[in-house]
């Protein structure tokens, strides 16, 4: 006779499945039936590596790069963790493979998590690149954030900017699309703000005996950088174009509107990794049912939430296959944060060009391929108009920085000289990106494309720097000249 008090034992086991199985097999066969076939334009698809480091501490990065793929994509989050390629480490990314697949899993994120162990992240990305990847599943768009703290890193150390560069050299090199986000006033490693007394796990990597705790592949946490406090920007411009077809630089014809830039400020949960038990054995501890104890206390939601009435400015000032265009397309429909935004395109054309010719072109290709747009903004560029005294005292600020006390600039002269007037046409872009897009949701822009010697060099940072300072999201967008857009049906 059984007591009352006797207890059910339910005892979690896994006995296998004929259907895991069976998901196998047919994963593996349509693989390899999709490697036999013949790439087209018309089967094009945005094939992300987008370098997050940690995704959990830029999980903005996360969300964003997510918004373009939304499952229907491939999408992997490269992680270069600053280990000596060793037996260890491998055992190390194994596990947090397994956890980072977990994590991503919680947040809805139809991706993968691909880590390397080197202490250089240009090897480390080589690396990836080499890699990742199998048959025709494999990245075709390298996307990576904006180093916003340059300026410091090039005196402090100056070959951890050579190594971001190199990783932009290596994608133009390896025939990849490279795009560069960079999120101006929020940032993208949220990892500093994620603490609080309460929370019972946090973002560290595993400890190694030689891991390196202030390389700067870590996150802020792991650093040990203090939380970044924002100051307030209602991040809005009372001088806006409204049905405007043609304009010069000055912006004196059409109306200006005011168009007031909304966003969410709610918050969305940020599942933290790992136990506060500073150890590698500590990872094969946590279980999934972890990642739901967090508080939802992200620091960062934007690119989560549905943006009403969002507005989407494509820079469009060179011809890169189509990217630069499909990529706003793509942010604008079902499944991104900006479904249903409006996009404006923008061309600059220079001297003795007929304005209207060119946005008349311009609409009728867009109109050939069902891209829908709201307008298209023609801008001539007079070269010989004078900057603004604001522009070029940004940028002889910016170049001033870059003069260690008792030592020569880090840019070379000569090559400053010889890059003045792109220099120069990058300044007036910066100008009318200020006046036109400053109160927008989002900013795309041509990545400019240079020889070896000026992107290795601090000058071709301070182009980036200009076009994307004091602006909103700002991603830069660069394809590898290979079409990828078709009016063919």
């Amino acid at each position: 006779m059984c007591s009352s008090d006797q207890t059910t034992l339910f005892l979690d086991i896994n006995w296998g499945s004929s259907t895991e199985a069976n998901r196998y097999r047919k994963a593996l066969i349509g693989l390899l039936k999709l490697t036999r076939s013949e790439e087209h334009v018309k089967n094009y698809r945005p094939q992300l590596l987008v370098l997050t480091g940690n995704p959990a501490a830029r999980q903005a990065l996360v969300d964003f790069a997510y918004c373009i793929s939304k499952g229907q994509s491939l999408m992997i989050c490269g992680h270069v963790v600053p280990y000596p390629p060793s037996v260890s480490a491998t055992a190390c990314i194994r596990k947090l493979n397994h956890r980072l697949t977990d994590w991503l899993h919680e947040q809805k994120c139809k991706a993968f998590y691909c880590a390397v162990a080197h202490r250089s992240l240009r090897n480390g990305v080589q690396g990836l690149l080499q890699t990742v990847g199998l048959g025709k599943m494999q990245p075709n768009i390298l996307m990576m954030g904006f180093k916003t703290d340059w300026v410091g890193e090039c005196l402090r150390d100056y070959g951890e900017v050579l190594e971001y560069l190199g990783v932009i050299k290596d994608a133009f090199e390896s025939n990849l699309a490279i795009c560069i986000f960079r999120n101006t006033f929020e940032g993208l490693d949220h990892s500093a703000l994620m603490m609080s007394q309460d929370d019972s796990l946090f973002l560290k990597l595993p400890d190694l005996m030689l891991s390196d705790t202030k390389s700067p592949l870590n996150d802020d946490f792991s650093r040990g950088v203090a939380p970044r406090i924002v100051r307030p920007n209602a991040a809005t411009n009372p001088r806006r174009p409204s049905n405007v077809t043609t304009a010069n630089v000055r912006g004196n014809v059409g109306k200006v509107n005011e168009l007031k830039q909304t966003r969410s400020e709610g918050m969305l949960p940020i599942h933290h990794i790992y136990p506060r038990q500073n150890s590698e054995a500590s990872i094969g501890k946590m279980k999934k049912s972890d990642f739901k104890k967090i508080k939802k206390n992200a620091p960062n939601s934007e690119f989560r939430t549905r943006t009403k009435n969002g507005v989407i400015d494509v820079w469009w000032l060179f011809d890169d296959g189509g990217l630069t265009l499909l990529i706003p397309y793509l942010l604008s429909m079902q499944g991104s944060y900006l479904q249903g935004a409006k996009m404006r395109v923008f061309t600059v054309c220079h001297n003795n060009v007929s304005v209207d010719q060119v946005r008349q072109k311009l609409e009728k290709m867009l109109k050939k391929f069902r891209i829908e747009f709201s307008q298209v903004i023609v801008l001539c560029d007079e070269d010989e108009r004078e900057l603004y005294a604001e522009t070029v005292e940004e940028f002889e600020t910016l170049v001033h920085s870059l003069t260690p006390e008792g030592q020569p600039c880090l840019i070379n002269q000569s090559l400053q000289a010889s890059a003045q007037p792109r220099t120069m046409r990058y300044l007036r872009t910066r100008e009318l990106l200020l006046e036109y897009s400053s109160a927008s949701n989002l900013v795309i822009v041509t990545l400019p494309l240079a020889h070896r010697e000026l992107v290795f060099s601090p000058l071709y940072m301070i182009w980036l720097e200009m076009l994307s300072k004091d602006m909103p999201p700002t991603l830069f967008v660069r394809g590898n000249q290979t079409s990828v857009l078709t009016f063919y049906s």
